[in-house]
């Protein structure tokens, strides 16, 4: 597994590890997944985030976004504060393994918590701020859900596409009638395009069988064509004919 040198640098010489004795917020997250566990402390004045340290039980992955994100943290107003994101604290880190993600966000709402925290005790309401989780997995598994929901949902549409897009549908869709205010310009382009289709069917059948007419005469493949297009572009009529003009 590949460490960028940021991550291996606050690994091992982490920022501000330790606790702050009365700290204005203290926040404690975990992972039951991963067993990491990080607890964040926050010393705020007037608004200001003056001091952050941390405790983590976790990984080299967890040690490094941890320093990292309480690096980023001081100095900052409490709004700054919740701008500090796991995806702030990678980029800061020049990156992590996939597998290795996770650790940003326990990060992340390590912070949140101690913001929380903070709130709490102060009787304030921090705006943006919700409620952190006590276990991130959960929020991974929430996100996953997500995640699976909006691939079904675009599988659905995708599929609702491809059908729309059918030769049959495509012709009789009211959606392209009804949406458009030009109709008569629908209806005579989706004539066109069902005359067309109709007639290349006509076209493979007329060549299995020669059709005799009403006087036994042997119908040619012409005027086959020929009259099947007419029925056509009269079935057609009545169709559109039921379908805009029914009481």
């Amino acid at each position: 597994m590949n460490y960028s040198e940021k991550v291996m640098d606050h690994f091992m010489n982490p920022r501000n590890m330790g606790e702050i004795e009365n700290a204005s917020g203290v926040g404690t997250v975990g992972n039951a997944k991963c067993g990491d566990i990080m607890k964040v402390y926050l010393d705020i004045e007037d608004g200001i985030v003056k001091d952050a340290k941390f405790k983590t039980f976790g990984c080299g992955a967890a040690v490094a976004t941890s320093s990292m994100a309480t690096e980023l943290i001081k100095g900052k107003s409490i709004q700054d504060a919740l701008k500090i994101t796991n995806k702030v604290v990678m980029e800061a880190l020049d990156g992590l393994p996939p597998v290795k993600v996770h650790c940003s966000l326990l990060a992340e709402e390590a912070i949140h918590a101690a913001l929380w925290d903070y709130a709490e005790k102060h009787n304030i309401k921090i705006e943006g701020l919700e409620k952190p989780v006590n276990d991130i997995s959960e929020k991974e598994e929430e996100e996953e859900k997500k995640k699976q929901e909006a691939e079904k949902n675009n599988k659905k549409a995708t599929d609702e596409t491809k059908k729309v897009n059918s030769p049959e549908d495509k012709l009789f869709s009211t959606k392209n009638i009804s949406e458009n205010p030009k109709v008569d310009e629908v209806i005579h382009s989706n004539m066109v395009d069902f005359n067309n289709f109709k007639v290349k069917e006509e076209k493979k059948a007329a060549s299995k069988e020669e059709p005799k007419t009403e006087d036994g005469k042997k119908e040619t493949k012409e005027e086959k064509i020929t009259n099947d297009k007419d029925k056509v572009s009269s079935d057609y009529d009545d169709f559109f004919d039921d379908f805009f003009f029914e009481e």
